[in-house]
């Protein structure tokens, strides 16, 4: 199957989804590993296309689904890292699963909101967390020294 295919089966999907979420709330978390597993195959299929291009082409919405899903892959999720949406990248910055290479380039993204998202989650490295206590933005700076703290607080309570 061509990308031309994939991307319209994508879509199709897509429409599924926004009629699911209106109608059955359970639905939606089985069709979630399906969006991540037909983004995935989207991804194998146009390697040698930009998936960033694709992605930014897409319904936000979805995106949003597929960043929050435990099964998106760490190269889909570095892809999702550049996307448009400020919402998108919030999520990636909120998904385990984030390379080290994607999370370094978030702590620089033009957005505070998506660097707060970030200095918010204790899964991510203490370097990344170091990188956003020396945000510019306060707020920022200030979420990730409490995050860094909270992180050597559970160090210290799991050696005990």
């Amino acid at each position: 199957m061509d990308t031309t295919s994939y991307l319209s089966q994508f879509k199709q999907a897509s429409e599924t989804q926004v009629h699911a979420n209106k109608h059955h709330d359970a639905f939606c978390e089985w069709t979630e590993i399906d969006w991540a597993g037909l983004l995935w195959e989207v991804d194998e299929i146009t390697a040698g296309t930009s998936i960033v291009k694709l992605t930014n082409n897409m319904d936000p919405d979805l995106l949003l689904r597929v960043a929050d899903s435990p099964f998106c892959s760490a190269r889909t999720l570095t892809a999702l890292a550049f996307n448009n949406s400020v919402e998108v990248r919030c999520a990636v910055a909120d998904n385990h699963k984030t390379p080290l290479s994607a999370l370094m380039m978030l702590a620089e993204d033009e957005s505070d909101d998506v660097r707060y998202q970030l200095a918010e989650n204790h899964n991510i490295p203490d370097r990344v967390l170091g990188v956003l206590a020396e945000d510019a933005n306060p707020y920022v700076a200030s979420r990730a020294e409490a995050t860094l703290q909270r992180k050597q607080e559970e160090y210290i309570r799991m050696a005990a």
